[in-house]
């Protein structure tokens, strides 16, 4: 049952690679991720293998036509059914949005965040914050934005989101080191 595998999973230490790489049939491990990519993936932990995969496919299908629509919508023009699909169509054919969809990348998630984030800070710095929030987990686009987002002067934002991110973060990292220890 999902409640049992949840507790066990959670006795597991992620970032141990070679306990990992015999559970898993993946080719690496959560790797520089913050522990808030434990968080936001959780839903995927809890499904078999096969399913979380394809579910994952689809909802990174979904992100590439929220990333057109936004785009779109940014360019100051009204998205239409076609706009929006051709874009995502594109998206999808290059070689990042293959990676993402064949390997499981989570640049969609990443850059979908940060761009709510920057779109948000001046005027709903409360949801601005939770994009950021959601952005760090991948340190490679957290960093740059805490940085776009300083020098911007888009300081409650950054405060809500610097917050949220280390209670969420510090939290995770709190359960995970009182499960496994900090070896």
């Amino acid at each position: 049952c999902g409640t049992r595998w949840l507790a066990r999973s959670l006795t597991e230490n992620p970032y141990a690679r070679a306990r990992m790489l015999e559970r898993y049939p993946v080719a690496g491990t959560i790797g520089l991720y913050s522990p808030l990519a434990l968080v936001l993936h959780l839903p995927w932990g809890l499904l078999p293998y096969r399913t979380a995969e394809a579910g994952f496919v689809v909802f990174s299908l979904a992100l590439g036509v929220r990333l057109a629509w936004a785009v779109w919508r940014m360019h100051g023009r009204r998205p239409d059914g076609g706009l929006v699909l051709g874009l995502a169509a594109v998206l999808v054919i290059t070689r990042p949005g293959h990676w993402n969809l064949y390997l499981g990348q989570v640049s969609l998630e990443a850059g979908l965040a940060t761009l709510a984030a920057l779109w948000w800070a001046r005027t709903r710095s409360w949801r601005a914050g939770l994009a950021f929030a959601v952005a760090t987990f991948k340190p490679t686009y957290g960093l740059p934005l805490l940085v776009l987002m300083a020098a911007r002067r888009d300081g409650r934002a950054l405060a809500a989101g610097l917050g949220v991110a280390a209670v969420v973060t510090g939290a995770t990292l709190a359960g995970l080191v009182a499960r496994v220890g900090l070896g």
